[in-house]
């Protein structure tokens, strides 16, 4: 039967008993074996985005290209719509929303872009 602190005296507060196998070395195990695996997952994830970087690079290439086709059309439409207020508003919350799409894509491109670095080795020519 596990001892629980309620039951000792002041001056037994924070002593365990030592013949119940060891629980803190057991629970350290535990956190330890948890620890690793959590570490080996971490890696697998690293590993398959590593390995799909390139393909996921031309993808985010191909968006960013339309997107920006997209961006010129605005563009277009926006000075074709001159003083057209209303128009002009709508024109540019839409360029707003597909901006942010663009820079969404960047921003994952250089992270791939840094996961791949980061995986040659120092001295490798690129």
């Amino acid at each position: 039967r596990p001892l629980r602190d309620s039951g000792f005296s002041e001056a037994d507060r924070g002593v365990r008993n030592s013949l119940g196998g060891g629980d803190a070395d057991d629970s350290n195990a535990e956190l330890s074996a948890a620890e690793a695996k959590a570490a080996r997952e971490l890696e697998r994830q690293r590993q398959k985005r590593l390995s799909a970087a390139p393909k996921k690079i031309a993808t985010i290439e191909s968006k960013v290209d339309a997107l920006e086709a997209e961006l010129q059309e605005i563009d277009g439409a926006m000075l074709q719509a001159g003083a057209d207020v209303a128009k002009l508003a709508e024109l540019g919350a839409a360029r707003e929303g597909v901006q942010q799409r663009v820079d969404g894509l960047y921003a994952e491109w250089e992270e791939l872009e840094e996961l791949l670095a980061a995986s040659q080795p120092v001295g490798s020519g690129g």
